[in-house]
């Protein structure tokens, strides 16, 4: 039994698509991941196990191989732990593959199969929009920074079991989205400027916000420099003023 979701990943700063493909195979019970996985994504074998165990369904007792794709570049952190789930829901025909076919799907399960928040959902979300998964599965707390891509539906979930509810339509999830210029408006009053003063700085703050607005490459600049871990109005303003200091400077 075979199945292939999608996932992604940060390297360096930039995001890349990630294969999750999971084969399951009558034998002794085992459960291995390869494509060069760290620590975090080795361990995600305990969280989905519980995960899947404590949601309602059932964890094959049988020989289960997990591989993300492409297996030459390191996986980092627990972001794969929803999609690996998924995969595994999908292999042991408790869930339709034909429903996930469209998704890109992000998210660190708790034990209980709660869904935690990742790092770097803006850079995948920007990467997202340049290939054809327009639709997003993202933690609820990781919603708000990738809803403010355009051209995407991001929708936000909070447990295994509600994602599972929500592909078979027996509950529905508004998709989320960012209006860049409400926040900025709303932050207005509120903007924190680390930077030195320098000529003209005034201005590129003044004007921060339309270039955002304006000009999606200046938001790729700013998504290069860090990806956050949550994203609220003021950590936005944060941010932005932190990367202007690096660009200015």
């Amino acid at each position: 039994m075979f199945s292939k979701l999608y996932s992604a990943a940060i390297f360096g700063v930039e995001a890349f698509m990630v294969e999750i493909e999971v084969d399951i195979h009558s034998g002794l019970p085992s459960f291995n991941i390869v494509g060069l996985p760290d620590t975090a994504v080795q361990e995600s074998r305990e969280r989905v196990r519980a995960a899947i165990k404590n949601s309602e369904f059932k964890f094959p007792m049988q020989r289960i191989t997990v591989n993300l794709a492409p297996a030459d570049i390191k996986k980092e952190g627990p972001i794969f732990d929803l999609s690996i789930a998924l995969a595994i829901l999908v292999a042991s025909k408790q869930v339709k593959p034909d429903l996930l076919n469209e998704y890109l799907i992000m998210g660190e399960l708790s034990l209980d199969g709660s869904i935690k928040p990742v790092n770097g959902m803006l850079p995948i979300a920007l990467m997202a929009k340049n290939i054809s998964k327009k639709k997003l599965l993202v933690p609820e707390a990781n919603a708000k920074e990738a809803g403010i891509v355009k051209e995407l539906k991001v929708f936000p979930v909070n447990s295994l079991y509600e994602v599972i509810e929500f592909l078979d339509k027996k509950i529905s999830i508004e998709p989320v989205s960012v209006d860049l210029g409400e926040i900025f408006k709303l932050s207005k009053n509120n903007q924190i400027d680390f930077c030195p003063p320098k000529p003209g700085l005034t201005v590129i703050n003044n004007n921060m916000s339309i270039l955002l607005i304006k000009y999606p490459i200046t938001l790729r600049v700013v998504a290069g420099f860090r990806a956050i871990p949550d994203f609220t109005p003021a950590s936005l303003m944060v941010w932005i003023s932190l990367s202007r200091c690096l660009e200015v400077s």
